[in-house]
């Protein structure tokens, strides 16, 4: 394990000093890491070159399946405009609408505060994505099955078909039978050329393209 140790450093001692054009000294450090690497896969073992991580949020449009929808006029211009800003709230690798500096759900006042937004036109907006199957709701069955009604704020996510924040082949497994169960889109007759694709037992769920999913 020290031998590891040594190696992992010398090896970033072999980075820098590439960088900086010492190419002689560097290309033998780099040789014995190929040698190491060699014997360790001959015991069975694996050296892993140490990535760094890019922390930024991200949320990418599913672009076939909003243009779809645009050329179906399926939603407003106010619609599409509340959209776009609620994909700078997506919690990364759920979709929910989630408070940036507080890490919970946001609640529909929060949103309308967060995005400089009137409450009451906010509101309005969320309840017709909703509607569309845009946006959909997390809802808690005991709270029904004890109450017969929903007696809290319901967490918001974003459908993934739409736009997601995350890998598109590692889609949330439990928000994915949700959307594939409520499809009002196709329930509405609108055919997305993405769809999700979820097996049963599968960790995640996955984005396919229909022409594929056809052969």
């Amino acid at each position: 394990m020290e031998r590891l140790t040594t190696l992992r450093r010398r090896l970033r001692e072999a980075e820098v000093r590439a960088r900086n054009q010492d190419y002689s000294w560097a290309d033998g450090l780099l040789e014995e890491a190929e040698r190491a690497e060699r014997r360790a896969n001959e015991r069975s073992f694996m050296l892993i070159r140490r990535r760094q991580k890019n922390n930024a949020w991200f949320s990418q449009v599913i672009s076939e399946n909003f243009f779809c929808l645009t050329r179906h006029e399926y939603m407003t211009g106010a619609e599409k405009a509340l959209l776009i800003d609620l994909l700078s709230l997506l919690e990364l690798g759920t979709n929910a609408i989630v408070h940036p500096d507080q890490n919970r759900f946001c609640t529909v006042t929060e949103i309308a505060e967060l995005l400089k937004r009137k409450l009451r036109n906010t509101r309005e907006l969320i309840n017709k994505l909703i509607e569309k199957g845009i946006i959909y709701e997390f809802v808690d069955p005991s709270q029904i099955k004890e109450y017969g009604r929903v007696i809290t704020e319901r967490p918001l996510y974003v459908n993934p078909e739409i736009a997601y924040a995350g890998d598109r082949n590692k889609v949330n497994a439990v928000m994915a039978r949700q959307v594939i169960q409520y499809d009002h889109i196709k329930r509405n007759k609108i055919n997305l050329p993405w769809k999700l694709e979820y097996e049963p037992n599968a960790e995640y769920a996955r984005l396919i393209h229909q022409k594929k999913r056809r052969k």
